[in-house]
């Protein structure tokens, strides 16, 4: 790597060492000490290099740790969410249970309504009939005893 001005370059890098370190901005400060490491081993300051090496080792070690720190939590977010969802859902199958249970114990209920009535008024029905021909019945007698009586008037 050729630089015109290496004292400049080396400002800039410094400059910018500071401002990725004060914004947090990793990823720009991994490239820095990579580009750092490549300027000292081109000037053959080897042993600065090697320490922006291994500043550059320490970097990435971190920056994959918090990147897998990231995927946990968002796996864990969306296991979270998914387990929510299906407690939802499972609520709402519940909920849709319960309904139909009710239903079908109203529709029961109205059945057996229904049939203690058509009970009732076979009942009652039964009752008139049954009166109705004891009437009738009441009846026959009367007239069987009147034509009794009138046969033996007759055979007098």
């Amino acid at each position: 790597m050729q630089f015109n001005e290496p004292k400049k370059a080396l400002e800039y890098y410094s400059y910018s060492r500071l401002l990725y370190s004060k914004t947090n901005n990793l990823d720009n400060l991994e490239n820095l000490y990579y580009n750092l490491n490549k300027y000292y081993k081109d000037i053959n300051d080897y042993k600065t290099a090697y320490a922006y090496s291994d500043s550059l080792i320490i970097l990435k070690d971190s920056l994959y740790g918090k990147r897998l720190d990231q995927s946990i939590a968002e796996m864990q977010t969306k296991y979270d969410v998914e387990k929510k969802d299906l407690e939802i859902s499972k609520n709402k199958t519940e909920i849709e249970n319960e309904k139909n249970k009710r239903y079908m114990t109203y529709g029961a209920l109205a059945f057996f309504i229904i049939l203690f009535s058509i009970a009732i008024w076979a009942f009652i029905q039964k009752r008139k009939n049954s009166n109705l021909l004891q009437l009738k019945n009441g009846q026959l007698e009367n007239a069987n005893k009147e034509i009794s009586h009138q046969q033996e008037e007759l055979t007098e």
